[in-house]
């Protein structure tokens, strides 16, 4: 004999019924804090007394189109900042490389302020040169 399958009045019901909403409070408060806070505890946030579902949900829509926006600008500026220190560092090289008869030290001074710069670019907040005799520490 086949077997039926039993589909229970429950899965049923299940299937077509709506997720449940939460009712609102009498005070409602969203609060975002932003990716550019810097450590600070200030944060941005809206109150609602009479909720409106609408309202906060365009609230937080527009703060989270604000967020993505905030990471790819910074995710840009960062690539830029690498292509920059990377042009710096093959300019302070080709400086010293090229240098003219005569003029080695001051095209040295100038490939070590280039090369400074491109390490500054690239995010490098101290650089330290050690030789036998001397020892140069920049920050």
């Amino acid at each position: 004999m086949p077997r039926k399958s039993v589909v229970s009045s429950k899965s049923k019901k299940s299937k077509t019924q709506k997720p449940k909403v939460r009712k609102p409070d009498a005070k409602t408060k969203i609060k975002l804090t932003p990716p550019w806070n810097n450590g600070n505890d200030k944060q941005q946030y809206l109150e609602l007394k009479d909720h409106d579902p609408e309202i906060s949900r365009q609230f937080v829509s527009e703060r989270t189109r604000l967020h993505e926006k905030y990471v790819l600008e910074e995710a840009r500026i960062k690539r830029w900042t690498l292509v920059i220190a990377c042009i710096l560092f093959l300019s302070a090289i080709a400086v010293i490389l090229f240098a003219p008869e005569g003029r080695q030290n001051f095209s040295y001074w100038i490939g070590g302020a280039l090369f400074v710069m491109a390490a500054g670019a690239a995010g490098y907040k101290k650089i330290w040169v050690k030789t036998k005799n001397k020892s140069i520490k920049l920050e």
